[in-house]
């Protein structure tokens, strides 16, 4: 396939990429040169909403080492060079295209109560490492080479950093202590998901995130107990009484 066929490719969507079944619902009629020239005319938001599903959907099907931008522009319908004007390098705009489908795939809640933020969190994480373009994803990330485990990481900083409000607000609220780990919080909350679904290759059950949650929480809560315990031990006044006495 010559680049003016790539170029001029209509935009696949996810259900055509990853889906199973029949009937992927994929356009096989051929564009008018009006059409062509609107898709290959789109600007700001509208070139950048294109081209960040395409990028998915290409990192998806591709994998995220074979990826390719000259592959995207033809899935989006525009120029190559418009995407490199906007993104400038070929791993910004894949990890630009993966955090963005993640943050509204799993979005921040504030749901009032940390409980209720990490049960929120879990579902949608769920829900989105269950669902066909989530595995293919995910699988895709597993795979990726040393050469892209910069941002591999910086993806990963983005959600400590999508999440803290969540912890934040818990902490305001003297739900957990101010020192608590955020990202120890969120790898202990999504990854036994992932590992659910990429190595044991099974579905995460219903119960299964509010069991995450609670079971994270209870981590936190009883740090947070402990350390009123030492902090009111350590302003209590020496005892004087023989050794053996129980408050030592």
């Amino acid at each position: 396939m010559d680049r003016t066929e790539r170029v001029n490719r209509p935009v696949a969507s996810a259900e055509t990429v990853v889906g199973t079944g029949a009937g992927t619902g994929t356009n096989t009629g051929t564009a008018t040169s009006t059409e062509k020239r609107a898709r290959l005319g789109k600007r700001g938001e509208a070139l950048r909403r294109a081209v960040l599903e395409a990028a998915v959907i290409e990192i998806a099907e591709a994998g995220p080492d074979a990826a390719s931008v000259q592959s995207v522009a033809g899935r989006a319908g525009v120029h190559e060079t418009s995407i490199y004007r906007r993104w400038k390098t070929r791993e910004n705009l894949f990890l630009d295209a993966i955090i963005d489908h993640v943050q509204a795939a799993v979005p921040v809640p504030d749901t009032g109560s940390l409980r209720g933020d990490l049960i929120a969190i879990a579902r949608s994480t769920a829900t989105f490492v269950s669902s066909p373009l989530g595995q293919a994803l995910l699988r895709a990330g597993a795979q990726v080479s040393a050469d892209l485990a910069e941002e591999q990481r910086a993806f990963w900083r983005s959600r400590e950093l999508a999440l803290a409000p969540v912890i934040g607000r818990a902490v305001a609220r003297g739900e957990v202590a101010p020192d608590v780990n955020v990202k120890l919080v969120l790898e202990l909350l999504v990854a036994p998901l992932q590992f659910r679904v990429l190595l044991v290759r099974e579905e995460p059950d219903p119960a299964m995130p509010e069991q995450l949650a609670d079971l994270v929480l209870n981590g936190v809560l009883k740090r947070l107990a402990r350390g009123w315990h030492e902090a009111t031990i350590s302003t209590r006044p020496p005892c004087r009484r023989p050794r053996g006495c129980a408050c030592r």
